[in-house]
């Protein structure tokens, strides 16, 4: 029973052709250069089982999808392939592939790559290449083993075995809801102090704000339309003012109140007022 599988599709002469059978003697040797007939062979042996499989050809047979799978069949786990292709040494030979193509054509066909080689043989500069089925059949699964720990508040590990390979991973702890969660003070421990709020406030936060009779809208009062009362509890300053205080038309520091915006203070109580004539109260109908 043949161990290998040797297949020629390289234009090469019948003396090597000879050559590479008297050194695969116990082996199933398909030589064919038309690419159709080729499959067509391999096809009737994709059945059987090869620990080694010999492929001497050119970029189109190589890079078959069909090819590609029936060679992944007929090899057995841990086989051997080797291709002999010709490399790409001239820009000008679109045809032929480069080494890493090559190679990464068969590593995405699912190959393990081992190594490669230069050769000069059957009239051209041959890259020999070696590369290894994986120990596994496609659709493969294996479960991971987890030994159970009991839970704390600590990172616990959890051994994983990978066809005898043993890794050991942290694994977070799940939450115990079963204990209590929420903060509790002790009104006994000294630690606990409250701070003291007034301790919290300036010289500054305790002086009440001067309330500027020049510009009476100039505060944060919430009072009803048309009312210049102070509010209740006031802290602004208006409830130091009579009414007739607030009442008074506020007088110019600048004597250019009257002129408009253009005249006016960044300060001026008048903003946004229209010229005016002096001494005359401008009220607006909103």
């Amino acid at each position: 029973m043949a161990t290998s599988l040797v297949v020629i599709s390289l234009k090469i002469t019948n003396v090597e052709v000879e050559s590479i059978k008297s050194d695969n003697v116990n082996s199933m040797v398909i030589n064919n250069v038309n690419l159709d007939d080729l499959l067509g062979e391999i096809n009737n042996v994709k059945d059987k089982k090869f620990s080694t499989v010999i492929s001497v050809g050119n970029s189109d047979v190589h890079k078959n999808s069909e090819f590609l799978k029936v060679i992944n069949q007929v090899l057995s786990a841990d086989g051997k392939l080797v291709v002999k292709e010709p490399i790409n040494q001239n820009e000008n030979q679109e045809q032929i592939r480069t080494q890493d193509e090559i190679k990464n054509n068969f590593i995405f066909s699912g190959f393990q790559y081992e190594d490669v080689s230069e050769t000069s043989e059957y009239g051209y500069n041959i890259a020999k290449f070696t590369f290894k089925k994986p120990n596994w059949e496609v659709g493969a699964a294996s479960k991971l083993k987890k030994k159970k720990k009991p839970s704390n508040n600590s990172f616990s590990p959890v051994v994983i075995d990978l066809n005898d390979d043993t890794i050991e991973v942290l694994k977070k702890p799940e939450p115990n809801f079963n204990e209590a969660t929420v903060w509790t003070i002790n009104p006994d421990d000294d630690d606990d102090e409250l701070e003291d709020e007034d301790a919290l406030l300036e010289e500054s936060d305790l002086i009440n704000p001067k309330f500027n009779s020049n510009n009476i809208n100039d505060d944060d009062c919430e009072r009803a339309p048309g009312k210049n009362s102070a509010c209740k509890n006031c802290t602004c300053g208006r409830a130091n003012f009579t009414p007739k205080q607030l009442e008074e038309t506020p007088k110019s520091n600048c004597g250019n109140c009257y002129l408009g915006d253009a005249f006016r203070c960044s300060t001026c109580p008048h903003l946004g007022k229209p010229a005016f004539k002096p001494g005359e109260i401008v009220k607006l109908d909103l």
